[in-house]
């Protein structure tokens, strides 16, 4: 199962849990995932975790069936200029450090877009491109976008 988590915003980086969850960078998460009965709303739980600093892997994969948090594109309010277009994923087994592995570039910048995924592929659809920020202008992507997990390639 994969748990797709958007418009990752830099602002909430070191912020108290009750600061990010003001922001509306934490979404709320109410359900159990697999045979395992997994409790996401406690592991999310910030008070009893605190914030930690999460390392970037080249060399993770994620087993068949093994929960995963995919993280895609976002803004940072403080700089519109920038845009992140990475693709990164998270395994949440073992309970060790968790680690993210970047796996893709979206096609075009996007912030306030919507993804799911659905048999092995993960859709991004709509959102807004922050280089026509700029031109102020703020037209939503009337593009849905699709990345192929076994083949690991974008099509339009």
């Amino acid at each position: 199962m994969i748990v797709v988590c958007l418009s990752v915003c830099r602002r909430s980086h070191g912020q108290q849990p009750e600061e990010a969850e003001r922001a509306g960078s934490l979404p709320p998460v109410l359900r159990s995932f697999g045979k395992r009965r997994y409790s996401v709303q406690r592991r999310l739980n910030w008070t009893d975790h605190p914030w930690r600093q999460v390392g970037f892997s080249d060399r993770l994969r994620a087993p068949p069936g093994e929960p995963v948090i995919a993280v895609l594109g976002g803004a940072d309010p403080d700089r519109p200029e920038r845009v992140a277009t990475g693709l990164c994923m998270a395994r949440l087994y073992p309970k060790k450090c968790p680690f993210f592995k970047r796996f893709g570039i979206l096609p075009r910048p996007l912030y306030h877009h919507r993804a799911v995924c659905f048999n092995r592929t993960v859709y991004v659809v709509g959102g807004l491109d922050l280089r026509q920020a700029a031109l102020k202008v703020k037209r939503p992507s009337r593009c849905c976008f699709a990345l192929d997990l076994a083949s690991m390639k974008w099509r339009r």
